[in-house]
């Protein structure tokens, strides 16, 4: 069953409100493009996984990215694919800063071939480049959003590969009008460079067709 706007509204001041009653390092975590995860046990017994700012000298904008992806999964209309993410300062094990802090996927088991996924699955991951894929209760979940939008690092993903060049069926180009004429809350997270390769990606997918212009 979707969540409403105040549901999702009110997760994500749970995760930036509640009292942090442990935290320890994340190191069964492996993999990932952050140096440094924890996690984080709040007030009620949920559990958040955190990505310190002073980790390393990429972590401020990594975690910033990885609050806009769930930023833009929200504006889609497609909070199943993402963790809910939340910016906020916390007494992390590498010293008390900035974080990110994502609520954690149960039964998290990357590495399944892309054909085990339902084809809407499929096609709004192919959509929503770039991003990992991983598994979780039988449906798609994305990860590693630290290095989404990050136009150094090569594009694509198995996903878009499969549809490449296809025509954007409904309801999933519908979802992609939603980003226009971008997301400004994201604006404010990402570097202007990203931000501005992002609508540039989007405004491409919102011809109809899943082909874009590579940075």
């Amino acid at each position: 069953m979707a969540i409403s706007e105040e549901g999702l509204d009110e997760l994500e001041n749970y995760l930036i409100e509640a009292d942090i009653t442990q935290v320890m390092e994340a190191t069964w975590m492996g993999g990932g493009g952050h140096p440094s995860k924890f996690m984080a046990v709040l007030a009620g017994g949920g559990g958040a996984l955190g990505k310190a700012e002073n980790a390393s000298a990429e972590a401020p904008t990594m975690i910033q990215r990885e609050r806009a992806a769930w930023l833009l999964a929200r504006t889609l209309e497609w909070t199943d694919l993402v963790a809910a993410t939340v910016l906020r300062h916390v007494e992390a094990p590498s010293g008390p800063c900035m974080c990110s802090l994502q609520m954690i996927w149960p039964a998290y088991s990357p590495g399944v071939a892309e054909d085990t996924f339902p084809e809407e699955d499929r096609w709004r991951a192919g959509i929503f480049v770039p991003a990992d894929p991983s598994h979780g209760q039988q449906r798609l979940k994305l990860v590693d959003h630290g290095h989404a939008f990050e136009l150094a690092r090569p594009f694509g993903s198995p996903f878009f590969s499969a549809f490449s060049g296809q025509e954007i069926p409904s309801p999933y180009d519908e979802a992609l009008e939603n980003l226009a004429p971008g997301v400004p809350s994201m604006e404010e997270l990402l570097p202007q460079d990203e931000y501005g390769g992002f609508v540039d990606r989007m405004n491409h997918l919102r011809d109809g067709v899943l082909n874009i212009n590579e940075p």
